[in-house]
């Protein structure tokens, strides 16, 4: 019983210290880490390029710059399962369903400065979002969120595919 409570004490005290060194080293990084994600900002029309950042960006849009981004041929990327796409998806968008495979594809048809759009169900789906960090992560730069995803596109009776 002793040694077991030794035991603990001693992992705790090593969990404690590994975390305190590593929030002590983010902070003297040079650019350090962020503890939070940052929070996606919605635009509502297509910025200039003087505007654009030349850092990778996430960048959350509204069903009309959705609209305006189908209507110059923007590539949409729907990262809900196959199944659903099946079902319905916004015309000439590309499916998710594995990830090296839409990498390989999107290397094909884009260079890593081309905007595209990735979309889900609706706001409340959190696939976009997280398709779209391991998008950045992997290079892609200037990648836009539609978070009303496939419901806002049907609800605002645009153009589907099958």
């Amino acid at each position: 019983m002793i040694n077991n409570k030794k035991l603990l004490n001693q992992i705790f005290s090593i969990i404690f210290i590994s975390v305190l060194v590593s929030v002590a080293y983010n902070q003297f990084r040079s650019e350090p880490l962020s503890l939070v994600k940052k929070k996606i900002q919605i635009l509502t029309e297509v910025p200039s390029l003087d505007a654009m950042l030349l850092e990778p960006t996430i960048t959350g849009i509204d069903i009309n710059l959705a609209q305006t981004l189908f209507e110059n041929n923007v590539i949409f990327i729907d990262a809900r399962s196959e199944e659903y796409f099946n079902e319905g998806h916004i015309p000439n968008a590309i499916c998710k369903d594995d990830f090296v495979s839409l990498v390989v594809q999107l290397e094909n048809i884009l260079g890593m400065d081309d905007p595209f759009v990735v979309y889900c169900s609706d706001d409340d789906c959190g696939s976009s979002e997280e398709l779209s960090y391991e998008l950045q992560s992997y290079g892609f730069n200037n990648i836009y969120l539609f978070k009303g995803g496939w419901k806002e596109w049907q609800n605002a009776g645009l153009p589907e595919e099958k």
